[in-house]
């Protein structure tokens, strides 16, 4: 390799911790395939995220009002009738 082609090397750390040597152009490449995946991934995770959002605020909505017809009946039953 000439001079140029060294200089144009970069040390990679692969996520099985080996190292490698690639060039600028094919490193800059992988990053940007690596954001475009990133990109795609977060979109659906943040929509089930909007959504788990929206059915829990529902469940505790729905929640409190079994919880405040249930005290209503405790309280306006008479006492000597029961269950």
């Amino acid at each position: 390799m000439t001079n140029d082609s060294h200089q144009n090397l970069v040390e990679v750390r692969r996520s099985s911790g080996e190292k490698e040597w690639m060039t600028r152009e094919k490193l800059e490449a992988l990053n940007k395939q690596r954001a475009l995946k990133r990109g795609k991934s977060e979109k659906p995770i943040k929509q089930s995220t909007s959504k788990k959002t929206k059915w829990t605020t529902i469940s505790i909505w729905l929640n409190a009002l079994l919880l405040i017809a249930l005290l209503m009946i405790l309280l306006y039953l008479p006492i000597d009738s029961g269950f």
